[in-house]
């Protein structure tokens, strides 16, 4: 138990990184997300939630997908470098994230989950939601949206083209 104290206490690349993560990822958006909560305005808060969603399916999907990422070179260090981008209010990294990935896979997962018995009445309590069919056709055209970019992209790199991803996000070009 000492020993593996001390060793935590070193140093090292994976013990600076975890540390870094932490701070970025945890400590520095929770002490944001209180002067969001106590301010006035409600923008802030939103992005806020926005943040705190990305970061769970963030960490949802490391946990699925550890066995793998722990071999990519730097993985930690990108890792964040990403979560630093999601939390700046300047980047809007989450609020993007969310609006183009994470909503539109959530609100197709939470209509599969409707057909599953164990659960389908936390599904159904979701799905009352007087404007879920309309938050249900944006996010199906989202997702086909997606589906077809990278079907472009990897078309488009197949012909040497410039992929899509290096032009402009109508977002950003504004």
């Amino acid at each position: 138990m000492v020993l593996g104290l001390i060793f935590k206490l070193i140093p090292t690349y994976g013990n600076l990184t975890r540390l870094l993560a932490f701070a970025v990822g945890m400590v520095w958006p929770t002490l944001e997300s209180m002067k969001a909560i106590e301010s006035k305005g409600v923008g802030d808060d939103t992005q806020w939630l926005m943040y705190w969603v990305c970061y769970s399916t963030l960490l949802s999907i490391e946990q699925l997908a550890w066995g793998v990422l722990v071999w990519i070179p730097f993985y930690r260090i990108v890792r964040v470098v990403a979560m630093a981008w999601l939390a700046l209010p300047q980047t809007r990294g989450a609020t993007m994230i969310y609006s183009d990935f994470v909503r539109p896979f959530l609100l197709v997962a939470v209509e599969k989950a409707k057909q599953l018995p164990a659960l389908e009445p936390y599904a159904c309590q979701f799905l009352s939601h007087e404007d879920f069919e309309v938050l249900k056709r944006e996010a199906v055209a989202k997702v086909e949206e997606t589906i077809e970019k990278a079907k472009q992209q990897a078309a488009a790199s197949a012909e040497g083209e410039a992929p899509l991803a290096y032009q402009p996000l109508k977002s950003h070009a504004q």
